[in-house]
């Protein structure tokens, strides 16, 4: 994580651990949902897993969260949809076949969710460029998952790295989150049930 100066005088990035091996995802969203002002009890962790049915957790999954929580940001990524080779994989091979028909409807569905989608690599420049330089981050929140100090060409070699799809979520560190997300999906109906009730 890398905010510009400026930034980095107002806002602190928390460590939320991971804690299972599939999710992630979900620790890198809500560290940075609150590094941009969400309370931590609306986007923990374990907030975050009601929003998505599976254990299978794919970048488009993190995509749709972070437009409830009014979020702009890019989502560049190689592959549009499910590769069906994935099925060769250990990780993905007992989710796949039920994941791809969800993740597919995600893609599809993005655009209508205000969710732009670039299909496109990124080069080791274009993500220098994206932080501002080799020191500073040009005002973009990035997210390391490990902290120890990694060469370049090895982070290159794991992002581009067969099953990641080189995927990146670009979450501009200027601004703050627009709106309270709905609540995960059955606990609107139990507060909706709670209210007729307290009437």
């Amino acid at each position: 994580m890398c905010p510009s100066p400026a930034a980095a005088s107002l806002r602190r990035v928390p460590h939320v651990r991971q804690s299972f091996s599939w999710d992630c995802g979900f620790a890198c969203t809500e560290m940075a949902l609150r590094a941009l002002g969400v309370p931590a009890r609306e986007c923990h962790v374990s907030q975050l897993r009601k929003r998505v049915p599976s254990s299978s957790i794919w970048t488009v999954d993190l995509a749709f969260i972070l437009r409830e929580f009014g979020l702009r940001f890019r989502f560049l990524t190689a592959t549009l949809g499910v590769d069906p080779s994935y099925s060769a994989e250990a990780f993905y091979r007992p989710t796949l076949e039920r994941d791809a028909e969800r993740v597919n409807t995600l893609f599809g569905r993005a655009g209508a969710a205000d969710i732009a989608i670039e299909q496109r690599s990124i080069s080791p420049s274009e993500l220098r460029v994206l932080c501002g330089g080799a020191h500073t981050c040009g005002g973009n929140l990035i997210i390391g998952l490990e902290r120890a100090l990694v060469p370049a060409e090895d982070l290159d070699a794991a992002r581009r790295s067969h099953g990641t799809d080189e995927d990146l979520l670009i979450i501009p560190w200027d601004q703050p989150c627009l709106v309270t997300p709905p609540p995960p999906p059955g606990e609107a109906a139990e507060e909706a049930a709670g209210e007729r009730v307290a009437e």
